[in-house]
C-alpha cells in the first residue's frame, strides 16, 4: 500500500497495512513544511509514525511525537490516506492542532480513505467526520 501527500511527502506499507500521510505547509516564509506518515498494521497496532522536516527522517512514537510547529484551523495541509483507521487519524490530527479532536464512536474503527491537496485543517476534520473542540 502506498501514501503520497504530495511529491514531498509519502510512505510505502506492507501489504494488508493501511497508510497515511499529512503535509503541513510552512506556516511562515523561510519555515520548512513538515510531513507525517504512518503504516497502520492488519492487527490495528501502530506505534511510530515517520516524521520528514526537509531532508531530516526520524521515526518517533505516535505518543511522543510532538510537531515543530502547530498548525491551526486555517493551516493548509496535503492529505493521504488508504485503508487507515479514522480513530488513528485523528491522533496524528489532534497531535498537530491545539483543538481536540473527537470521534464519534460509531466512526472511530472505520477504515478511511482521503486524498487532499491544498486544504484547510478544518476542512479535513469536517470532511473525516470529526468534530474540532477548542481547548
Amino acid at each position: 500500500m502506498r501514501c503520497d501527500a504530495n511529491s514531498k511527502c509519502g510512505i510505502s506499507c506492507e501489504p494488508g497495512e493501511g497508510c497515511g500521510c499529512i503535509y503541513i505547509h510552512p506556516t511562515e516564509p523561510g519555515q520548512l513544511g513538515e510531513c507525517i506518515c504512518e503504516c497502520y498494521g492488519a492487527n490495528n497496532n501502530s506505534g511510530e509514525v515517520k516524521v520528514k522536516i526537509g531532508d531530516v527522517v526520524r521515526r518517533v512514537p505516535i505518543t511522543r511525537y510532538i510537531p515543530k510547529f502547530k498548525a491551526n484551523a486555517r493551516t493548509k495541509m496535503d492529505i493521504c490516506t488508504n485503508n487507515f483507521p479514522a480513530a488513528a487519524l485523528a491522533q496524528i490530527l489532534d497531535r498537530i492542532i491545539p483543538d481536540k479532536i473527537l470521534v464519534p464512536a460509531k466512526q472511530a474503527n472505520l477504515k478511511i480513505r482521503l486524498r487532499s491537496r491544498n486544504s484547510t485543517v478544518s476542512k479535513i476534520v469536517k470532511s473525516s467526520g470529526f468534530v474540532m473542540k477548542r481547548k
